[in-house]
């Protein structure tokens, strides 16, 4: 009896997971990591790569300057904003320089590069539960 009752458990499963969101496909959804982890983010080309992130509290966002020039990661919108810098701030990072900031509060936060966010350098990591 036990034995058909696991059977019964387990031949069910895929379909309940599927039913709950588990099927994967989602059309455009952002998928998010489970658990806090280090996550690296390209500066290349006056971009950063990605430029937007989902991720939960407790991750670590790496920056890495992968370009020939050099890049600031700066918290706020542009240089004219008054809290521009208040949450991080890097100093000029060489080409092959890296820099990281721990979000381990909720939110979103924009940053973009000192030198090039007249050229789009921007990006926004939101912070999740």
């Amino acid at each position: 009896m036990k034995r058909s009752i696991w059977l019964l458990v387990l031949c069910a499963l895929p379909a309940w997971t599927a039913a709950c969101g588990g099927g994967g496909g989602g059309g455009g959804e952002i998928i998010e990591p489970a658990v806090p982890e280090v996550v690296e983010v390209s500066l290349f080309d006056d971009r950063f790569n990605p430029d937007d992130l989902v991720v939960v509290v407790g991750t670590t966002v790496r920056w890495i300057n992968d370009d020939e020039e050099d890049h600031t990661v700066t918290s706020g919108i542009d240089n004219s904003d008054p809290d521009a810098g208040l949450f991080f701030d890097a100093p000029p990072l060489a080409p092959g320089d890296s820099f990281e900031v721990d979000f381990d509060d909720p939110g979103d936060f924009d940053y973009f590069c000192r030198f090039h966010v007249d050229l789009g350098m921007v990006g926004l990591v939101s912070v999740v539960p």
